[in-house]
């Protein structure tokens, strides 16, 4: 099965301003990321499998996107900004494929 056949049937949970706990697909979720994100206000997708997850809403100067990475019963909060939410596809699409996101670039916030 290709990873465009793939992405049409796993679900992962979205919460928003007005959607809580509902599975959608990739293209749903794409679609919220540039253009529902104006309507929604933010977006956290998650997999209850895990207490991993990653989030993004509207800043001042453009969007703020967070992932929290749990390990062991610890965990580690990351921050990075984009201007445009198209700029934050990318990550979404590597949580939503249970893949590894760089984090380097990121800002460790856990002790905020």
């Amino acid at each position: 099965m290709t990873k465009e056949i793939k992405n049409q049937y796993i679900m992962k949970i979205v919460n928003t301003q007005f959607r809580t706990e509902e599975p959608l697909t990739w293209d749903e979720i794409k679609e919220l990321i540039t253009t529902g994100i104006y309507e929604e206000d933010f977006i956290v997708l998650f997999d209850k499998k895990s207490k991993n997850y990653i989030q993004m809403a509207e800043d001042e100067k453009g969007f703020v996107v967070e992932s929290r990475v749990y390990d062991e019963g610890s965990f580690t909060h990351y921050r990075t900004f984009v201007e445009e939410s198209e700029a934050a596809i990318p990550f979404f699409e590597k949580y939503f494929n249970d893949e590894s996101i760089d984090f380097s670039a990121w800002e460790n916030v856990t002790a905020e």
